[in-house]
């Protein structure tokens, strides 16, 4: 299915007569563009377009009988060799993400977190040596999250702007944020930011735990939505109105500029994982924050 509209979008841009400068092919998905594009579409009128190929991981690769490749127009045995798409572990198949890799004139890894080392040798799902080969073509990027936009020391966002070596304005920030949702300014409250991503179910019931247990040590929390999703936003209403507690506040609707204020005012972020990109830009500048993975999404 995923060849086919491939193909019919290559098919579509020559009889248009379309020249795109670059052609981004994004996952396993649509890495079958690239073989397609070099092999038949390269020479009719598309020559002075290039590949770029953004990808999230290799775990998912996309492995098929070779024979599957003439559906869309592909020599299979051109194509089934070490060198292009053969499989470098089932050798009898092919590897549509590893011919994305190696018909790109450009490879985006999406990590903020590894550097390029690390993905190859250690996350790259058996990909290992087609990355080496192609080393030079490999770059690694954060998601898509401006750093300079989360920066607590440019953050326009921010009543007091701070940094590692002046972290005044974290304290003026926490401030204005517990003033801002009406919780209580006692300096000795640990304030826990929790920001809900999109796309996230939460688990209701150990979030009743945590917080029912948090209430004998003094911890506020904060809830945040950022979602338009009608479900979540019924769940968090649904745990305001059953807990009813002075130090928790539940805000299911999206508020960009409080978003920024979490960040900068909490002394605890509470993320699923630093793969998520609601959670991983963020983190990463602010100062004295401390990071907790959280069963809890």
């Amino acid at each position: 299915r995923f060849s086919y509209f491939c193909r019919a979008s290559l098919d579509y841009m020559v009889k248009c007569g379309k020249q795109p400068d670059v052609l981004h092919l994004h996952n396993w998905e649509t890495a079958i563009v690239g073989p397609l594009f070099w092999d038949i579409f390269v020479n009719q009128g598309l020559g002075g377009t290039k590949i770029l190929f953004t990808c999230h991981g290799f775990n998912s690769q996309g492995i098929e009988q070779p024979d599957k490749l003439a559906l869309c127009g592909l020599d299979p045995l051109k194509l089934h060799r070490p060198d292009r798409l053969q499989d470098n572990t089932n050798t009898q198949l092919v590897n549509i993400l590893k011919g994305g890799i190696i018909y790109s004139n450009r490879v985006v890894i999406m990590s903020s977190i590894y550097p390029k080392h690390i993905i190859v040798h250690n996350l790259s799902h058996e990909l290992e040596p087609t990355l080496n080969d192609h080393r030079d073509k490999l770059v690694i990027a954060p998601y898509g999250l401006n750093k300079s936009t989360w920066d607590p020391s440019t953050d326009y966002f921010l009543p007091e702007n701070f940094n590692a070596e002046n972290i005044n304005g974290k304290a003026v920030c926490k401030v204005s944020l517990l003033q801002q949702l009406g919780l209580s300014e006692h300096s000795s409250s640990i304030l826990v930011g929790c920001i809900i991503p999109e796309g996230c179910d939460l688990d209701e019931k150990r979030v009743k735990e945590v917080i029912l247990n948090a209430n004998q040590h003094d911890v506020q929390f904060i809830f945040l939505g950022t979602s338009e999703r009608s479900v979540l936003n019924q769940t968090l209403e649904s745990l305001r109105e059953e807990l009813k507690d002075d130090n928790l506040k539940l805000l299911p609707t999206y508020d960009e500029a409080l978003l920024h204020l979490v960040f900068a005012g909490s002394d605890i972020i509470l993320c699923q994982s630093f793969l998520d990109p609601t959670d991983e830009i963020p983190v990463r500048p602010s100062s004295s924050l401390v990071v907790i993975f959280s069963p809890l999404l």
